[in-house]
């Protein structure tokens, strides 16, 4: 559960989580520091990045330790689930309208939230249709836009851009960027060039544990050795694989 008073931060205490009937944690002791701007939350399949999310969303709450943020308060917390959806039958306005109203947005104040919103994410000219008539890119894009649409202070997405074509991948990574300077954005996602596009702090996480939390700068080059080897990869790829096997090295797995 998120908890504290305003600030622009969010802060990660040795959190742990453990599901009933399973003996290993599926998050062990992580602690991290995810500062204003976007953060990109890393790690294979399986290493907790959704548990931990849906924490910091107050979604569950950890089996021991905390997470305190800029605002506890439901209003100030935007969340997009990996598997997110809707009825198909609601409009895309629908959907923001129902949003606004369930995040006591004022009522002087929702029909130009919708509408910013709906925009932001290249769906203004989409209102008026049903979710289960869009494609599965715009139906993601209106879920990113129900997430943000009562400017939270905190916006938290899992696999924001996943199932997107190139142009919508950029025209929602400028969304996000946009909002460097009044939110604390974090970001799950396997597609690195999101992370080197927009992101100003990395977490990385493995089998459970936080293995590396720092800016961009800090991560390009892991143990201060630039990862700079012509063999194909990026230096987000090559700096993310070089995290884990550091981690992996020292015995930072369970």
């Amino acid at each position: 559960m998120v908890t504290g008073a305003a600030s622009e931060h969010i802060d990660i205490n040795d959190v742990s989580f453990t599901y009933p009937r399973r003996s290993i944690p599926a998050l062990d002791m992580v602690n991290a520091h995810w500062p204003r701007g976007v953060t990109a939350l890393l790690g294979a399949n399986g290493s907790g990045k959704t548990t931990l999310m849906t924490i910091v969303a107050g979604l569950r709450r950890p089996t021991s330790g905390e997470v305190s943020a800029a605002d506890g308060t439901a209003q100030s917390v935007g969340y997009l689930p990996q598997d997110a959806g809707w009825p198909p039958s609601f409009t895309v306005g629908e959907l923001l309208e129902y949003t606004v109203w369930w995040r006591r947005v004022p009522r002087n104040q929702r029909s130009t939230a919708c509408r910013r919103a709906a925009e932001a994410v290249g769906l203004g000219h989409r209102e008026r249709a049903k979710i289960g008539e869009l494609s599965g890119g715009q139906r993601r894009r209106a879920m990113i836009a129900q997430a943000m649409v009562h400017s939270p202070r905190l916006l938290i997405l899992d696999e924001p851009t996943a199932g997107l074509d190139p142009e919508q991948r950029v025209g929602v990574r400028e969304t996000l960027a946009s909002l460097k300077d009044t939110t604390t954005v974090i970001i799950s996602t396997h597609i690195i060039d999101d992370v080197d596009r927009i992101c100003d702090h990395v977490t990385v996480l493995n089998d459970g544990a936080s293995v590396f939390d720092g800016d961009v700068a800090a991560f390009l080059s892991p143990g201060g050795t630039p990862a700079s080897r012509d063999d194909g990869r990026s230096r987000m790829e090559r700096s993310y694989l070089q995290v884990l096997a550091d981690a992996r090295a020292s015995g930072t797995q369970r």
